[in-house]
């Protein structure tokens, strides 16, 4: 699986949950983006309600199997409710029920750092890019 097609994927199944980016144009566009570590929004760029991060590179886990080498992907989610408003639990519960081989943990932000509530989501997905439900 590609990152796009992981953006695209998430965005479909959590959209009744994000929020959205008033870009610095006044323009709005789902919360929903592909960094790499560190890189942050546009200047500008607002963010309200649930925004969901995708780390753009994967860790790789390698897999050995007879004379076949692969690896799974492991693609880190971050849920961040700017509104304190959206149930973080339920945004990353429908994620385990689509990619049920992901794991969630909550993300402890010191006071005053950013938003308090967020949470991470580990989700791999199969050598042969599919997530382990088998439905991408």
């Amino acid at each position: 699986m590609d990152v796009l097609t992981l953006r695209n994927e998430l965005e479909t199944v959590l959209v009744e949950y994000l929020g959205v980016y008033t870009l610095g144009n006044g323009m709005t566009t789902p919360a929903v983006s592909v960094r790499s570590s560190g890189e942050s929004l546009p200047a500008g760029t607002v963010v309200s309600g649930l925004e969901l991060i995708i780390l753009r590179d994967p860790a790789l886990t390698p897999v050995a199997s007879y004379t076949n080498r692969q690896a799974f992907r492991e693609w880190n989610v971050f849920l961040i409710d700017w509104s304190r408003s959206t149930n973080l639990t339920s945004a990353a519960g429908i994620i385990t029920w689509y990619y049920p081989d992901s794991t969630v943990s909550t993300v402890t932000v010191p006071e005053g750092l950013g938003p308090s509530a967020q949470m991470r989501v580990t989700i791999r997905t199969a050598p042969d890019g599919n997530s382990g439900s088998g439905e991408t």
